[in-house]
């Protein structure tokens, strides 16, 4: 391709890119003839207050929405059996008089339209006029309802918060969202934080661009969060699918499931399962009651205190395993797995690093590759135990007390096996097999280019050599 044409293909493109980018900024940024500004959703400049209030009565059980373009909302509790509203009018314009004019044509609109009460103003058909085109105005709606009621909010510029509604749903594009001592929840956020606290039922969050915290939801929580923080405090059954950003979650009453990208992931006091996959970050997951998953890519996992089953897998980053109840099943790649007090069996693998195991029970298999293997029982031995290593060592130390069967053997490394009471069958350089007590497991050790040391504990070791 000549270089005339290259320039005018890049010229193209530019073209193409800041009309896309002027499309997508020009309801945010904008002059007016009166000298107000809109930038961000907001209007700047000088400005004058106005107010009008009403009240409507309300039938019991009637649902409140609340519709509102360049403004916040705030719908709060008040008296039974009406509704009380405050329509605050900002307008910009630099004289008084031409204001006030203005401010008149806005008004409240308060109707029962399909068995709701729709709260709104008059802005559309204003903005349709000619004359009041190019006036910058703000209507700021303060709504009281009777407590529990069900309350929509629909807005564009501007907050949202609602407080001691019933069932709620809250749509917002362009500012944050807070809502407090709710029922069921839905919200909808574009680009804002959004807050809730105390919702006596479930959440449903969905927040484009914001921080999300949660705190004390009585049902189950869901949240789709794609570039912002996401923290929640005791809540019920949570699910959170979120990218760029972290999350951490305490005190879940029931499963948590993250699923995430380029987020760190911190969660704890989980009374059920856990589920947690993420890139680019690391996971602490800690106090799990059930079950536990976590699946790391080019990221570190920490998980202790497991009441059930583990399954750990981390990519360019190590795994450390502590406290866990049940079986654990680990795979590690570019990185180490060190576990402690892992009592119900082992499955182990890493590549590019070691495995070390201190305090285990159960049967194990621990391969490492690139690595050495460590092991180190809580107890006496009687349990199965495999392990072998590429390029590194296998290292068991044996309690008194212990009982099996063992096979060791090595490829061009050196074997050293010292156990007082083993009765050996076969010994040689590059293999030993014999017996340790009465019954018990099998113990297989094995390495390649690294060496396989069977003895006691380092302890007794040091003990014995101070005493030489």
């Amino acid at each position: 391709m000549s270089g005339s044409r290259i320039v005018l293909l890049g010229s193209i493109l530019c073209l193409g890119a800041s009309v896309e980018t002027a499309y997508r900024v020009r309801e945010q940024i904008g002059v007016g003839p009166f000298g107000w500004r809109l930038f961000g959703g907001r209007f700047y400049g000088p400005s004058h207050d106005f107010e009008e209030t009403a009240a409507r009565e309300l039938a019991a059980g009637m649902p409140v929405a609340v519709e509102n373009a360049f403004g916040d909302v705030e719908v709060t509790a008040g008296d039974a059996g009406k509704v009380e509203i405050t329509l605050r009018k900002l307008i910009y314009l630099g004289s008084e008089e031409k204001a006030q004019a203005f401010a008149q044509r806005v008004r409240l609109e308060a109707q029962v339209v399909d068995g709701r009460l729709r709260i709104a103003t008059n802005r559309a058909e204003l903005e349709r006029e000619s004359d009041a085109f190019d006036v910058g105005f703000e209507t700021h709606l303060n709504v009281r309802v009777p407590p529990g009621t069900a309350v929509a909010v629909k807005g564009s510029h501007g907050r949202a918060a609602v407080e001691g509604a019933g069932e709620t749903r809250i749509q917002n594009e362009f500012g944050d969202v807070r809502a407090s001592r709710v029922g069921e929840l839905i919200i909808d956020s574009g680009h804002g934080s959004v807050e809730v606290l105390d919702a006596a039922g479930g959440v449903t969050a969905e927040v484009r661009f914001g921080d999300t915290s949660i705190r004390d939801a009585a049902g189950s929580v869901r949240i789709t969060s794609e570039h912002g923080e996401v923290s929640t405090e005791r809540t019920g059954a949570l699910s959170v699918e979120a990218k760029q950003g972290s999350v951490r979650a305490e005190s879940v009453r029931g499963d948590i499931d993250v699923t995430a990208e380029h987020s760190a992931v911190t969660a704890g006091q989980v009374e059920g399962a856990a589920r947690i996959a993420t890139t680019f970050e690391d996971v602490s997951l800690e106090d799990v009651g059930g079950d536990a998953r976590v699946h790391v890519e080019h990221g570190q996992a920490k998980c202790l205190r497991v009441k059930g089953a583990l399954v750990a897998e981390t990519s360019f980053g190590d795994a450390e395993l502590d406290d866990v109840s049940g079986p654990v099943e680990a795979s590690v790649s570019h990185g180490g797995l060190r576990g402690a007090r892992l009592r119900g069996g082992v499955k182990a693998r890493t590549e590019g690093d070691d495995v070390v195991l201190d305090a285990f029970r159960g049967d194990v298999t621990a391969e490492a590759v690139r690595g050495s293997v460590t092991l180190v029982p809580e107890g006496p031995l009687s349990t199965n135990v495999k392990a072998s290593a590429s390029f590194g060592g296998v290292d068991l130390r044996v309690p008194d007390g212990s009982r099996f069967a063992l096979v060791a053997g090595v490829d061009r490394g050196e074997l050293d096996v010292v156990v007082p009471g083993l009765q050996l069958a076969e010994a040689s350089e590059e293999r030993v097999r014999g017996r340790l007590g009465e019954g018990g497991g099998t113990v297989d050790l094995h390495a390649d280019h690294g060496s396989v040391r069977v003895g006691r504990e380092e302890r007794d070791r040091d003990k014995d050599a101070s005493s030489e």
